[in-house]
């Protein structure tokens, strides 16, 4: 599991019927027309977006590091983390003091942040 990018599927990029025009951005909508030939899945058209595209189960959930991140809240949550698969978040409540004691050692530790 250390390499991702062999085993992810090519990534498609679904695009809304017609984003080609200028009025309509290039996000996904899905099709609603009667006569759509996206909704009716006819071949030679874009592709939809389909459970078959997702990722494997085993990368679900990883960062770009190939780490599963952890929601840490202070320095104690520290010693429940395995630096060979975990990478660490600081919480959002958590404030500016605690958050430079947990970087502190988090550095000392060698974690990714």
């Amino acid at each position: 599991m250390r390499i991702k990018t062999p085993i992810r599927k090519k990534r498609i990029i679904f695009l809304r019927t017609d984003s080609n025009r200028k009025r309509f951005k290039k996000k996904w909508r899905s099709p609603k027309g009667g006569h759509n030939k996206k909704r009716l899945n006819k071949q030679g058209h874009q592709a939809k977006p389909a459970i078959g595209y997702r990722n494997p189960i085993e990368l679900r959930g990883l960062n770009k590091d190939n780490l599963l991140p952890i929601l840490i809240y202070n320095h104690n949550d520290l010693k429940k983390v395995d630096k060979s698969k975990h990478a660490i978040s600081i919480a959002k409540t958590v404030g500016i003091r605690k958050k430079l004691i947990i970087l502190e050692h988090a550095k000392k530790m060698n974690i990714k942040i």
